[in-house]
């Protein structure tokens, strides 16, 4: 009796440790297979930071969304360094990057840095939206000197831009920085009688406690 007692004390655990089959919902599918090559890669510096932008490491967001109205789901991701990239369902869990056909490319020329006082900075950046191209999300208000949010607009004023941003900075101390910023912005296509524009200039005086 005790010779049994014994043995099952013994299998009992060994049993028990056994890995069970895996009833996982999920399949990690490689980016070479799916073609999604997105990396919001972030490097920190004086003026791109926690401190300075709560939402540093929070990302650009993903959409999805159907560009093209075929009834599968695309996928838009959101760059904060990086281009936003915006990639389209071929079915299968198989997408195509089409974010230089597409005109929604968010990469930006930089020379310098703002990291400690004395440092310059300029910096360019080019978008090009098209009417209803993507989800009326993309863009910011400070492209645009018109009031995009007025009641009325056909399109919202959040895409059929284009334009640049100039960007020429200037490092007053270690917590403090001067940004001088113009910008052109038009319409692409015109919903009244002429083509709206958006130029003007800002100045900026960041502090960082």
């Amino acid at each position: 009796m005790l010779k049994r007692l014994f043995l099952i004390a013994i299998l009992f655990p060994i049993l028990g440790c056994q890995t069970p089959e895996s009833s996982t919902l999920f399949t990690l599918v490689s980016s070479k297979k799916s073609g999604l090559t997105f990396s919001n890669d972030l490097t920190e510096s004086m003026e791109d930071n926690m401190l300075f932008f709560s939402n540093f490491y929070t990302g650009g967001g993903v959409g999805i969304l159907d560009v093209n109205n075929d009834g599968l789901s695309d996928i838009f991701m959101g760059g904060n360094q990086v281009s936003s990239r915006l990639y389209l369902n071929k079915g299968g869990l198989r997408f195509e990057d089409i974010t230089e056909s597409a005109g929604i490319t968010t990469d930006r020329l930089s020379v310098g840095k703002l990291a400690q006082r004395g440092n310059w900075k300029a910096q360019l950046i080019y978008a090009y939206l098209e009417r209803f191209a993507v989800v009326d999300f993309l863009t910011q208000k400070d492209w645009a000197r018109w009031s995009y949010s007025a009641q009325g607009s056909p399109d919202g004023r959040l895409t059929n831009l284009k334009g640049f941003e100039f960007m020429l900075g200037y490092t007053l101390n270690s917590n403090m920085d001067l940004q001088l910023r113009a910008y052109s912005v038009d319409q692409i296509v015109a919903l009244g009688s002429s083509k709206e524009t958006g130029d003007r200039v800002r100045l900026d005086l960041n502090i960082r406690f």
